[in-house]
């Protein structure tokens, strides 16, 4: 769905926390207004005038997702566990700084997610 893909562009939350919530909004607004069409163009309108009622996906938390869509499970588990062993801040944005930069790193460098790469993260 091309507007899903571009909300989801510009950090509108439809994966995460804050999904079903924003899913309803927009369900609920077409549901209450039968005559106006679903359309790309009418559901950007809607959150365009609504910005406000949504749930946003910040850009750390972004890029965050960019890495994790492009590694395994194993991978970011490693990654997390490796941000607890070195005693690396792993609580809010901290942990996503934190993550990003090693995630980003690995990835960049085509590095593999390993014990001793990490170590040079």
């Amino acid at each position: 769905m091309q507007a899903e893909a571009e909300l989801r562009k510009s950090g509108l939350d439809m994966d995460h926390e804050g999904a079903e919530h924003n899913a309803n909004l927009i369900w609920q607004y077409f549901r209450q207004n039968p005559t106006v069409p679903a359309t790309v163009e009418n559901i950007y309108a809607l959150v365009e005038q609504r910005k406000n009622e949504f749930i946003w996906r910040i850009p750390l938390q972004q890029e965050c997702d960019k890495h994790v869509a492009r590694m395994s499970e194993q991978d970011r588990r490693l990654i997390l566990n490796f941000i607890s062993r070195r005693g690396l801040k792993d609580s809010g944005d901290d942990l996503l700084v934190n993550f990003n930069a090693i995630a980003s790193y690995c990835l960049r460098s085509n590095i593999p997610v390993a014990t001793n790469a990490l170590d040079m993260a």
